[in-house]
């Protein structure tokens, strides 16, 4: 894989899904090699390194910290980045949060597209893995074996009548991403809005930017894909696997699987090439709601 930056500089602005305030996005080319970085408007808060070493928190979604600030909900931005190319740029925020947009990963993908430069003639590095590596957490788990390419294979099981069992298997580029992929948009039940309310969360949630399902259906009018959720899932799971800075080579197979179980995979793509199982108690508990952007 060749590196690349943007060639012009691109402000987006947006709600935040949580704080429900208008946030705003300058991107900047960067140096070839400097990876994905976060900055705040306020300077003195330093940098955060796109990277699995600089995640604090998993729940709802990815927060990145570098203990002064944090940066909540990349991964669609990521999953966007991951289908352009675009390996090095530079982020200034107005907040900690990026915006939810339509919640999907499509108008950061859109806006970015015609501002994305050539190829560069550098290369980068890659993870290729020598064997098999997976993680199990009671009926969830995560597998990564070695390929060429790749792959996904993702499948959700959620007790509502509108979603019930969804699985789809799709190799990973630009133009599978596009179509596929980057329009499907994050879902939510709606009994979980009134807790996560109480808890200062969920401030931004409309049905402009959320599948909301009710007890037996969903208030949306419609739905980009039949199966929207199992695709967002999908675009979830790149978004994470893209803070490694670099390709991966794998198939991933993940049945009911999580933020936490992504991010922990990652850690074990890093630091071990033989394969190995993580006992269940190793892992940190994910929160439960549905509402995991």
């Amino acid at each position: 894989m060749k590196r690349c930056t943007l060639k012009t500089p691109l402000v987006l602005e947006g709600k935040g899904i949580h704080s429900g305030e208008k946030n705003r996005m300058q991107l900047k080319p960067a140096p070839l090699g400097l990876g994905i970085v976060f900055y705040h408007e306020d300077a003195s808060l330093g940098s955060i390194q796109a990277h699995p070493s600089s995640v604090v928190d998993t729940r709802y979604a990815i927060t990145l910290g570098n203990g002064k600030w944090k940066v909540q909900l990349i991964e669609h931005f990521m999953a966007a980045l991951h289908a352009l190319g675009i390996t090095d740029l530079s982020i200034t925020l107005s907040s900690s949060e990026l915006p939810i947009m339509d919640g999907s990963s499509l108008p950061f993908y859109e806006a970015m597209l015609e501002s994305r430069a050539e190829k560069s003639d550098q290369e980068m590095s890659s993870y290729r893995l020598n064997k098999a590596v997976w993680l199990v957490q009671g009926t969830s788990y995560i597998l990564a074996v070695p390929q060429d390419y790749l792959s996904i294979t993702y499948s959700i099981c959620y007790p509502h009548p509108m979603i019930q069992h969804q699985s789809l298997s799709l190799d990973i580029n630009e133009d599978t991403m596009r179509r596929e992929i980057l329009p499907a948009r994050t879902f939510g039940f709606s009994k979980d809005l009134e807790a996560m309310r109480s808890q200062g969360l969920a401030r931004g949630i409309s049905l402009d930017n959320v599948l909301s399902f009710s007890e037996d259906g969903c208030m949306n009018e419609s739905f980009r894909f039949e199966n929207e959720c199992v695709r967002h899932k999908i675009l979830d799971i790149i978004g994470d696997m893209y803070l490694l800075g670099c390709p991966l080579h794998a198939h991933i197979t993940a049945y009911k699987a999580s933020h936490n179980l992504h991010i922990n995979l990652l850690h074990q793509i890093m630091n071990n090439s033989e394969k190995m199982e993580i006992e269940e108690s190793s892992l940190e508990k994910e929160d439960s709601s549905i509402f995991a952007a």
